[in-house]
């Protein structure tokens, strides 16, 4: 099964807000047509306050659709 990992590099003031937007993402993924999606990982950085990496993980479902797409 092919993989794809997405790292999104965010600063945010608002690390609780933040939680709150992912699993708002993550609930209206579940509910999509295509079902790639794997999970959303957030990550803090220990030596800069506010600065996080955001790794969405999808997967094949369907022959015709890598999951990058």
């Amino acid at each position: 099964m092919m993989r794809f990992q997405q790292g999104i590099r965010v600063t945010c003031s608002d690390p609780h807000g933040l939680v709150q937007l992912l699993a708002e993402w993550d609930a209206g993924q579940a509910s999509s047509d295509v079902m790639g999606y794997i999970g959303t990982r957030l990550l803090a950085d220990r030596d800069e306050p506010g600065c996080f990496l955001i790794l969405a993980e999808f997967a094949e479902v369907d022959g015709d659709l890598t999951p990058a797409e």
